[in-house]
């Protein structure tokens, strides 16, 4: 789960990479001004490192994560 704040609502787009760079997921979603919570189903991943990218109004926030079971 991770925490989102936006000043405003906003559209976008969340998508998970391995560390070469190639597209495992991909996810629309909208934010509400506020607080955001969102659950993204990483389950079915196998252990190892990722890329998280929030792609929204022509910005990318990009976070790096272990997938570990």
């Amino acid at each position: 789960q991770k925490t989102i704040i936006s000043k405003q609502e906003i559209s976008g787009q969340i998508a998970i990479y391995n560390t070469a760079g190639k597209l495992i997921k991909t996810s629309d979603i909208t934010f509400t001004e506020g607080t955001n919570n969102i659950r993204i189903p990483i389950n079915e991943l196998p252990n190892g490192v990722y890329i998280l990218s929030l792609i929204a109004n022509n910005n990318i926030y990009n976070k790096k994560f272990l997938r570990l079971r």
